[in-house]
């Protein structure tokens, strides 16, 4: 009941490079899409690769350059999610 009057919100999650958006479904689009919902765009490499192309002091620095700030466990996380 909470959505009621607005709807439900569906989360678009971006990458750690790009920006995430929160949307509500219209009527129009349920009758054409079925209530259906993104799914991602999927990886564009594997994350064993990312990690072993990437170095996680460069990509630290292309997002701090771009206002985005991270949290991880191991700096090799990083290299996993690299935004590019």
């Amino acid at each position: 009941q909470a959505y009621q009057e607005i709807g439900q919100p569906v989360l678009i999650g971006g990458s750690m490079g790009t920006c995430s958006y929160i949307l509500v479904g219209t009527d129009g689009a349920m009758e054409h899409s079925f209530g259906s919902t993104c799914h991602g765009a999927g990886r564009a490499q594997s994350r064993h690769k990312a990690r072993g192309d990437s170095d996680w002091r460069t990509i630290l620095e292309t997002l701090e350059s771009r206002g985005i700030s991270i949290r991880v466990q191991t700096k090799k996380l990083i290299g996993e999610e690299a935004p590019e």
